[in-house]
């Protein structure tokens, strides 16, 4: 679904985006061999397509090059995630004194970019979404300085001399958005250094086209794509079916419930501004996610600017009885008519909630106190 890091990274550079000194090595003797051209401690990084590389074992450190080529043979041989790494990124290490969040991605419910900003960044800075500022971008402008600030304004931990390095990185972090057409560039952590300077010390993009093009061997999407939307599998062995609109928003989702221990079986756009009163798309999802074994929760989530929620709500509904699900459903919904479409959940018998971390939280849990199959 994303660029592999090292390609990421080349095109940051190109934007005028800070990245650490590196080079990919695709064996231990050529890891060793940058080791040793950079000088001084190093990080070597899995090569793989995906995120949290650091929770699945997929970073390592290294003081020397004996010691870097020792950390490209254990990555190029063990599974990180549901990837096999052909390659490794080595860099140089940046000393620092603090890490902070920057990413552009779409906001669906503005019709727009939004910039995500957050005092704190790392591994773990997806388990706690209302620590992240949310600025919608809109197109006509771009980003400019003031998006930055304003996001800031609500970091009380980040100091204004520190606010005025981040402009130009989310500046670029837009120029890379929109030049390649992405649905997510997201720069965590961002280094500082003691110095005030700033380093992406690591980059991920998604191309919009990453998340629309169906594997070959995905009968799911082959599925999805015969009425118009669009699924990918991403784990079969997860246990959350995700129902959800607009690419970016169904990805920040994807990240939040993966930060929360219940990563979803698949990506869904399930483009309800096309869906013209037909339950097809709904039904087609609903019968499709049915077949994956571990299935315990499906989450939906779905807003909507223009088109009618309630219009929506009742399609889901419907669709619900024709392919009722076997296992709990948990709804959100929000936009134009959402009050009316919570009636009409609340009539049907069916679970919503009101807020995207509520909804990552009841997923969460629902999956916690269901048993594995």
């Amino acid at each position: 679904m994303q660029l592999l890091e090292h390609e990421a990274k080349s095109l940051a550079a190109a934007v005028g985006l800070p990245v650490p000194d590196g080079r990919v090595a695709g064996d231990p003797a050529e890891a060793e061999h940058v080791a040793r051209e950079l000088g001084g401690r190093v990080v070597v990084k899995a090569q793989v397509p995906a995120g949290e590389r650091g929770k699945a074992g997929g970073v390592c450190t290294a003081d020397d090059p004996t010691q870097a080529s020792a950390a490209a043979a254990e990555l190029l041989g063990r599974r990180v995630g549901r990837h096999v790494p052909t390659s490794v990124l080595v860099e140089r290490h940046v000393p620092h004194v603090r890490e902070v969040y920057v990413a552009v991605t779409v906001d669906g419910r503005a019709r727009s970019a939004a910039l995500l900003l957050g005092a704190h960044g790392g591994v773990d800075v997806e388990d706690d979404p209302s620590r992240i500022s949310v600025v919608p971008v809109p197109v006509a402008s771009g980003l400019r300085p003031w998006h930055v600030w304003n996001a800031a304004h609500d970091q009380p931990d980040l100091p204004a001399s520190l606010v005025e390095r981040l402009v130009p990185v989310a500046e670029a972090a837009y120029r890379l958005f929109t030049e390649r057409r992405a649905v997510l560039v997201e720069l965590n952590p961002v280094l500082v250094t003691e110095a005030g300077d700033v380093v992406a010390a690591d980059v991920r993009v998604v191309p919009e086209d990453a998340l629309t093009a169906p594997a070959a061997d995905d009968p799911s999407a082959r599925a999805a794509k015969e009425y118009g939307f669009d699924f990918v599998t991403l784990d079969p062995a997860a246990r959350v079916g995700l129902v959800s609109t607009g690419a970016g928003g169904s990805l920040l989702l994807v990240d939040l419930l993966t930060g929360a221990g219940a990563p979803p079986i698949n990506f869904c756009d399930i483009r309800s501004g096309g869906m013209r009163g037909s339950t097809d798309r709904l039904v087609c999802v609903l019968r499709e996610l049915r077949r994956f074994d571990h299935l315990a929760c499906l989450a939906v989530n779905v807003f909507a600017g223009i088109t009618d929620i309630t219009e929506f709500t009742r399609l889901l509904v419907r669709a619900v009885e024709i392919e009722p699900p076997t296992v709990p459903l948990i709804v959100r919904v929000e936009g134009n008519g959402a009050e009316d479409a919570r009636r009409l959940l609340d009539a049907a018998g069916l679970t919503y909630v009101r807020s995207l971390e509520d909804l990552v939280d009841a997923v969460a849990a629902t999956v916690r106190n269901e048993p594995a199959a």
